[in-house]
């Protein structure tokens, strides 16, 4: 270990290793509980920035946005050049050059006046 709380950390340890040995088969919760006391007794707080992220609205794991999205993204039309918009490379949040095609950027095929009301 190295580093700007090398000592802290070093004092931490011999604190931990006291506190384990005389509590050798103890209750591991009131072990755990006592080992929290103490890192808050030398100076430990939550911070905010560790804290575990929110939880996803959805499945919780990002699926169902994902699906929602990529759903979205097939329903786009196609581009002049024919190939789909996901054949398009993405580049800062625009589409650009065809992988299929000598395409340069995705440019929809113009939907008709009476379908966009419809």
């Amino acid at each position: 270990m190295s580093g700007p709380f090398e000592a802290d950390v070093r004092r931490l340890v011999a604190v931990f290793t006291r506190r384990l040995r005389e509590m050798a088969g103890a209750d591991p919760e009131i072990l755990a509980a006592d080992l929290v006391a103490i890192v808050r007794g030398h100076g430990w707080r939550p911070v905010e920035a560790l804290k575990p992220p929110a939880p996803v609205i959805g499945d919780g794991n990002g699926r169902a946005e994902y699906a929602a999205r990529r759903a979205a993204l097939d329903s786009r039309p196609p581009c002049v050049c024919g190939a789909a918009v996901t054949d398009h490379q993405l580049d800062g949040g625009r589409r650009t050059g065809c992988a299929a095609t000598a395409c340069t950027r995705y440019a929809p095929i113009p939907t008709p006046t009476s379908e966009r009301s419809a």
